[in-house]
């Protein structure tokens, strides 16, 4: 599934106006098969966001959590993404053909739930 990026999170990865295409994460096995270093996209509200793993924990009910952070940014996210939460694996970048999507989105009533940060 194709989403396009919005902010520099990522960089030098992915870009703004970069296409992401995404291996859709549909269940608890493909869940467990995340590693450090995956690059995940996660629900927060109503944004989609896409940044990489880097730590994964197991509470004592065998319930992950995964700690993520974009490659650009100087911290960690402050907060934990769940499993129900994980959209898509990354999988490959089309350069620059989001950006009429952006263009359109930046200057039209429609709010950002289809592009990713």
């Amino acid at each position: 599934m194709p989403s396009v990026v919005a902010t520099g999170s990522m960089q030098p990865l992915i870009y703004p106006g970069d296409v992401i295409l995404l291996e859709q994460i549909r269940s608890e096995e493909q869940v467990r098969n995340l590693e450090v270093g995956d690059i995940i996209q996660f629900q927060r509200e109503e944004i989609l966001i896409t940044h990489r793993i880097i730590e994964i924990e197991e509470d004592k009910l065998k319930n992950l959590t995964f700690h993520t952070k974009g490659d650009n940014n100087s911290a960690p996210d402050s907060q934990v993404v769940k499993a129900n939460d994980i959209r898509g694996i990354y999988s490959h970048v089309i350069p620059k053909i989001g950006y009429p999507t952006l263009i359109i989105k930046g200057h039209s009533q429609t709010g950002f739930e289809d592009i990713e940060f």
